[in-house]
């Protein structure tokens, strides 16, 4: 029908339209599940709507859309008719696959920030330690043990330092 061209960006004269062939344009991957579609939906009570399937088209651009179809077998005088109905879903899958991604983004972000936290507390004890162990060594620099001081002071600027660096990594 004219809606499916639409979707598949196909334009043809009403006169021209029988020598396309719509088949062409399903995925290759979606034909065989389409006829099976095709063929449980002819078992069906007429009036007994079948179960939503996905397939994919090519349009004339080469583009790729993605429906769900349902059909249903109705009686049109006297004589049993399907009925297939499909709607393009290509944008509503597109904009869920960009939410999932962000999503996870979300939740990366949060489990750095839950890392980074757990980080910096012990690292706050750490460092304050640390600076009240350098604070303290400044009489024993001065005292008679000098080299002990100076040594022991070294290691602790040491430890300071890599606390600040794994500080400014977190």
């Amino acid at each position: 029908n004219r809606a499916f061209r639409r979707l598949l960006g196909i334009e043809a004269a009403e006169d021209r339209w029988h020598d396309i062939d719509l088949t062409e344009r399903i995925e290759p991957d979606d034909r065989a599940r389409l006829a099976a579609f095709h063929a449980s939906v002819c078992t069906l009570e007429p009036g007994t709507t079948s179960e939503l399937i996905e397939m994919r088209a090519r349009g004339a651009d080469g583009s790729l859309r993605t429906c769900e179809l349902s059909a249903i077998q109705v009686e049109i005088g006297g004589a049993l008719t399907l009925i297939a109905s499909g709607r393009d879903v290509t944008e509503a899958k597109r904009m869920r696959a960009k939410l999932l991604v962000s999503d996870r983004m979300a939740s990366l972000g949060t489990l750095a920030a839950g890392i980074a936290h757990e980080i910096n507390n012990p690292l706050a004890y750490v460092a304050g330690n640390l600076e009240a162990m350098a604070e303290a060594l400044q009489p024993a620099r001065r005292s008679e043990t000098l080299a002990d001081g100076e040594e022991l002071a070294a290691v602790v600027n040491d430890a300071r330092d890599g606390a600040e660096r794994v500080r400014r990594i977190v």
